[in-house]
């Protein structure tokens, strides 16, 4: 009887261990598939952006800014980057670049959820692929050599509001 006992509990532990060790092969196997997952969508999108916007994507003049900012309630919109075709920006240059935003949630509005101002008069943004908006405006020939900003307005269907500033360099 004794020895009944002992068999139980070396057959215990040993279904124990067993069950641990393959949980954890295929949770580390999960892990690198996933992994492997995001590689190859992370490479695929940037194939197909550089063929599409080769000016953004493939120019060395493009210039991508990123903003690492995370509010306390992240279902409010932010900015997330924003791509200029050449920078810094030339006085008289018709300015493009492609902005993605940001919301955890899901319910940011790509076709009406941003305004934009830049020196008090608004900037185009049209809707393009990848979740990538496109703005458009002009520098004036007679700024000065100095650093100004795109001020964006964000508001999601929520009603979540948050204001970015973008900082431009004018050459």
């Amino acid at each position: 009887m004794e020895m009944d006992w002992m068999n139980l509990g070396a057959g215990f532990l040993t279904g124990v261990a067993s069950s641990l060790l393959v949980s954890k092969y295929f949770q580390w196997k999960n892990r690198n598939e996933l992994n492997r997952s995001k590689f190859h969508g992370y490479n695929t999108e940037k194939t197909l952006l550089s063929v599409k916007y080769p000016s953004f994507f493939m120019a060395s003049s493009a210039k991508r800014i990123g903003f690492s900012e995370t509010p306390a309630n992240s279902d409010v919109p932010r900015l997330s980057e924003i791509i200029f075709s050449s920078y810094p920006l030339e006085r008289g240059q018709r300015c493009e670049a492609l902005l993605r935003v940001s919301d955890e949630q899901w319910n940011f509005p790509m076709k009406d959820g941003i305004e934009a101002s830049f020196l008090g008069k608004p900037v185009s943004i049209n809707n393009e692929d990848f979740g990538f908006m496109k703005l458009a405006f002009d520098v004036p020939a007679y700024a000065k050599k100095a650093i100004y900003h795109i001020e964006c307005q964000l508001r999601d269907e929520a009603g979540n509001v948050n204001s970015q500033s973008i900082p431009l360099e004018i050459a």
